[in-house]
């Protein structure tokens, strides 16, 4: 059985210790805690018992710090569905919004029409991803507002 090794200097362990303690995020505390525990010698299943983990997450956060360093263990979880509107599909948005002026549910369809694949998504996410590119759209008006006599 290979031994896993953690490297780190002794800077690198008080910043460690301060994480395991200081950190407002409690799963980042539990890295600190886990690879102090390891640079103290103790074995990677008794962490995990103590901390109440998967004995592999400690083995991943290990090779993490020892690729990346601190940054490494610091990389936040990414939750949730892919985005069903990509950067692709934003850029043929945009393409055909700065052609021509067209209502957010024309430019959509005209995405479903130029990709076919592409996942149906919402009319607010794609106003959202376009006022992020620099584009703005209000609704526009088709009649005149008429004004009350009297």
């Amino acid at each position: 059985m290979r031994k896993l090794t953690l490297t780190c200097t002794e800077q690198e362990k008080i910043t460690l210790e301060q994480l395991a303690t200081q950190h407002p995020k409690e799963y980042f505390r539990i890295r600190g805690k886990a690879l102090i525990a390891l640079i103290n010698g103790e074995l990677i299943p008794d962490i995990a018992r103590v901390l109440d983990c998967n004995p592999n997450s400690i083995r991943e956060w290990v090779h993490l710090w020892n690729k990346l360093g601190l940054t490494g263990i610091l990389k936040s979880r990414k939750g949730g569905a892919p985005a069903k509107l990509t950067e692709c599909l934003i850029k043929i948005a945009v393409e055909i919004a700065m052609k021509e002026p067209m209502s957010l549910a024309q430019i959509a369809a005209y995405v479903h029409e130029v990709r076919p694949d592409a996942p149906t998504f919402s009319l607010d996410r794609l106003g959202v991803r376009l006022r992020e590119k620099g584009l703005s759209y209000k609704r526009t008006r088709h009649s005149l507002k008429k004004k009350k006599s009297g």
